[in-house]
């Protein structure tokens, strides 16, 4: 019992969070909080596409906080049963993790493609 009070405690706040910056960073405000648009002078703001940028890392940020739902609602209500199917836990798990990682890896590569090229001209 305490433990999922401590565990809802400390992840709920964050997974909030997530979802605030998610929906801010969407609408075009909070910017400053994309690592590296905040070191960039204002004329190579004004190269770059602001909302483009906002929208790509407002997805970034909501399926972050989704995947912490996800890991939140595995620790509350743990499945018994699948312990017995320990490959079945690693599916759950890794696969998840893993798709979440390459999307991540994918979209660094594509955002920083993008500030290169945009920040040359």
């Amino acid at each position: 019992m305490f433990d999922n009070l401590l565990i809802s405690l400390l992840i709920i706040p964050i997974i909030l969070i997530f979802f605030i910056v998610s929906y801010q960073l969407r609408q075009g405000k909070w910017l400053m909080l994309i690592a590296g648009y905040n070191m960039i002078t204002s004329e190579e703001r004004a190269k770059l596409d602001s909302q483009k940028i906002a929208k790509e890392s407002s997805t970034m940020m909501f399926w972050a906080a989704i995947y912490c739902v996800f890991i939140y609602l595995f620790m509350l209500f743990p499945i018994k049963f699948l312990v017995n199917y320990q490959w079945l836990l690693f599916t759950i798990f890794i696969v998840p993790t893993a798709i979440l990682i390459y999307y991540t890896v994918q979209h660094v590569k594509k955002t920083n493609r993008y500030f290169n090229e945009k920040l040359k001209k």
